[in-house]
């Protein structure tokens, strides 16, 4: 896998992402038909984008139940990488993965893996 920018690979990392959190390869959840394409997000990271958007002033909540919407998925996934200027395919999958300070985190190597290989595919 060749890095390049963020701006360039962003939709291949988050198909990437979804490809994984939806597969049978990853525990996390066994997607129905209506969530694959979304996001499998923890209850714990929709608390971290609510407290985000709280921060930024904003009124914009998100539910428990908006994960399963593909639109409202990806907006999450978008408003936590931005505000933890989280800028290469690495840091993004570790940090969706294992939460803002999961990036370093030996946890989360084999997540980045996954995504690395689905990447590189």
């Amino acid at each position: 896998y060749e890095p390049k920018t963020i701006g360039e690979t962003i939709d291949e990392i988050l198909d990437a992402i979804i490809s994984v959190e939806s597969s049978g390869r990853n525990n996390a959840y066994n997607a129905s038909e209506d969530a694959v394409g979304c996001l499998q997000i923890r209850q714990t990271m929709v608390n971290d984008v609510n407290r985000i958007l709280k921060r930024q002033g904003s009124n914009l909540t998100y539910s428990y139940e908006d994960r399963w919407c593909r639109e409202k998925s990806i907006e999450m996934f978008n408003i936590f990488i931005n505000y933890y200027n989280l800028n290469t395919a690495e840091a993004i999958a570790r940090g969706w993965n294992g939460g803002p300070r999961g990036i370093d985190r030996k946890s989360t190597l084999n997540y980045w893996e996954k995504v690395q290989d689905y990447l590189d595919s």
